[in-house]
């Protein structure tokens, strides 16, 4: 997809975007997304609310994608807290302060370019809004102050919320692919 390629290479060195697409382009922007990084050999993470770490890496596996450098946070497979490889597991159900301390610490290596969140529309339903907010409202800023890029997927078909809103004022940019 060359719109996000282009949209990637001006915040590479870090900021906040809010990545919109339809339901049935998600998929394959996600891919997109992370083969643009792969490709780069640049390193990052995604927190995923909608898939689980073996899906995902059957997925990028499927598309070529070497997921060596890329670090999961999968809050849907396990009712316990553990690290096996290059995934961290978050105990069920989703904790936005325990994904915020885990996204914190992962921040600090220097090796993590990006994150990628998965998603503000699962978040937003299934979770308290309040606390989605808060959760962006503390985690883009203190990943944007250290130079990392933050993406944010939604689906454009989400009606615009107050939520939303106070989520889209902490990016940079809304990209619509």
């Amino acid at each position: 997809m060359q719109s996000i390629s282009s949209e990637l290479d001006n915040f590479i060195n870090g900021g906040n975007l809010l990545v919109s697409t339809k339901i049935e382009t998600y998929d394959s922007l996600l891919v997109d997304t992370v083969s643009y990084f792969t490709n780069k050999n640049i390193s990052g993470a995604i927190l995923s609310l909608n898939k689980s770490y073996t899906m995902l890496t059957k997925t990028f596996e499927a598309n070529k994608i070497n997921t060596k450098g890329i670090t999961f946070i999968d809050p849907i497979t396990y009712n316990q807290e553990k690290t096996e490889g290059n995934c961290i597991y978050m105990a069920r159900p989703f904790n936005p302060t325990n994904a915020a301390l885990i996204i914190t610490k992962l921040a600090q290596s220097p090796q993590i370019k990006f994150f990628i969140f998965d998603s503000l529309t699962t978040l937003l339903l299934s979770y308290n809004p309040v606390n989605t907010v808060k959760f962006f409202q503390f985690i883009l800023p203190k990943l944007s102050s250290q130079k990392k890029l933050s993406l944010v997927f939604s689906l454009d078909s989400d009606p615009i919320d107050p939520n939303t809103n106070l989520i889209i004022k902490l990016c940079n940019k809304v990209v619509t692919v």
